[in-house]
């Protein structure tokens, strides 16, 4: 428990080390929802208030859970580069927990630095009261998906054995959650074999279908998604270790 907290210490203090970034970056946030009100507007303005209202707290959200979820890949990425991914194999604690309760920390300033206001806009746009017998079930959902996302990063992460560089791959990884996850477009409005194949992948799972959920009053209908997302933790979780072990053979270290 305090190898854990000493890491979550780390990562918060990883996320103020620039709180000029982190300005920018909310200064950018804000613009984002902004443009999103508007476009949205105008795009349902024929349609009933409550359609608009709906949408607008769904891509608040989106846009809330993209911001926190954590971005792996590129510290994975950076330890390789660096060659500090070797002090990190030779530690008693495995690299997947490491780079999570980091990641945790991380996530958790930026949470509060610029989740906040994506917080306080989501109470002012929603129309109707979340219902607080489901309320920790979408907790539980937010964290599957924060879980879910950690994993398809530490694995595109893993990737930097073979490549020097993985913007490729995270442009790639953009691209597809672009379609399939639902972070920047509503599910509900996807053509239906989109949906029909969405269904299928991790992406949603992450994202859309977590957002979906902040609309649902009956608990039943969150155990389908929570089922979903803990069916693909476990076995991203076993293609992240097979993957571990293959790439850890190329790990080279030069001394004299």
């Amino acid at each position: 428990m305090t190898l854990r907290l000493m890491m979550i210490r780390i990562g918060l203090k990883r996320s103020v080390a620039n709180r000029y970034a982190f300005g920018f970056y909310l200064f950018g946030n804000l613009i984002s929802i902004a443009v999103m009100f508007f476009l949205w507007q105008s795009v349902l303005r024929h349609r009933p208030s409550a359609v608009f209202a709906e949408t607008i707290t769904y891509l608040i959200f989106m846009q809330l859970l993209t911001a926190v979820f954590p971005k792996t890949s590129f510290a994975i990425h950076d330890d390789i580069r660096t060659g500090n991914i070797a002090r990190l194999l030779l530690r008693p604690v495995p690299l997947l927990t490491h780079y999570f309760w980091e990641s945790v920390g991380y996530s958790f300033g930026k949470l509060i630095f610029i989740g906040i206001p994506d917080v306080i806009l989501l109470v002012v746009v929603r129309q109707s009261a979340l219902a607080w017998q489901t309320l920790p079930l979408l907790v539980m959902a937010v964290m599957l998906g924060y879980v879910l996302y950690f994993e398809l990063e530490a694995i595109i992460g893993l990737f930097s054995f073979y490549t020097y560089s993985i913007w490729g791959i995270n442009t790639f990884k953009a691209a597809v959650l672009l379609a399939v996850s639902g972070n920047v477009f509503p599910v509900n409005f996807y053509p239906a074999a989109v949906k029909t194949i969405a269904q299928f992948l991790p992406f949603q799972y992450a994202f859309g279908a977590i957002g979906k959920l902040l609309s649902q009053q009956q608990a039943a209908d969150f155990w389908p998604t929570l089922f979903m997302q803990s069916l693909y933790i476990a076995t991203l979780f076993g293609v992240y270790h097979l993957q571990l072990k293959i790439a850890i053979q190329r790990v080279v270290v030069q001394g004299g």
